[in-house]
């Protein structure tokens, strides 16, 4: 559990933010051009299969992403890398989710969520998967000494947002910069497009 303890500590994307952990609103459309490095390596792409509890996913990596995994069937954390950024899938399903908020979907303070601030983002990039499941990716947290900043994945369903998302909770782990949008931007890209390739494998 190495990965994710990193994670609870900084902290896990199914615990509540406090209000100086929402990032300021910033707009996060990369705009930077795939070098021709990474344009030879995308035509290079593996299926890799995502296990967990009774049902299994496949998704598409650039060759030198590579998976590894820890835990159990109940407590699975799947992790796809290219040694400097990471995507991770955690399959734990006795978590609770938790909602996620923004200007065009405000949460209502409810008894178990009384204070939202925490679960609200002023800032996000949405995706489609192949699967039509729609997702917004957003910054949730860093941590300067590890020299890693983190991304939560919130996922529609019935006009809602939420984590985890139908194939589990999903974070990203970039270089840490104060503005990793734009710096990882290049990394942020393989990531959102690994998502989107996930899909059912039974």
């Amino acid at each position: 559990m190495g990965r994710y303890s990193e994670i609870l500590n900084n902290p896990p994307l199914f615990m509540k933010l406090t209000g100086k952990d929402i990032p300021s609103p910033t707009v996060i459309i990369p705009t930077e051009k795939v070098n021709k490095s990474t344009e030879s390596a995308s035509l290079k792409k593996e299926t890799i299969i995502i296990k967990s509890e009774g049902q299994n996913y496949t998704l598409e990596a650039l060759s030198d992403w590579k998976l590894s995994t820890e835990g159990d069937n109940i407590d699975n954390v799947s992790t796809v890398s290219d040694g400097k950024s990471s995507l991770i899938i955690h399959t734990n399903t006795a978590t609770e989710g938790v909602p996620c908020g923004f200007k065009d979907a405000p949460l209502t303070p409810s008894e178990m969520f009384p204070d939202v601030s925490g679960y609200t983002y002023d800032s996000y990039t949405e995706f489609l998967g192949v699967e039509n499941k729609l997702f917004r990716r957003v910054n949730i947290t860093a941590n300067p000494s590890a020299g890693k900043s983190f991304f939560a994945l919130c996922q529609k369903n019935n006009n809602e947002w939420f984590q985890p998302t139908a194939y589990g909770f999903i974070t990203y782990e970039v270089p840490y910069s104060e503005n990793p949008e734009t710096t990882s931007a290049e990394a942020l890209k393989i990531l959102d497009e690994m998502v989107v390739s996930l899909q059912n494998a039974n």
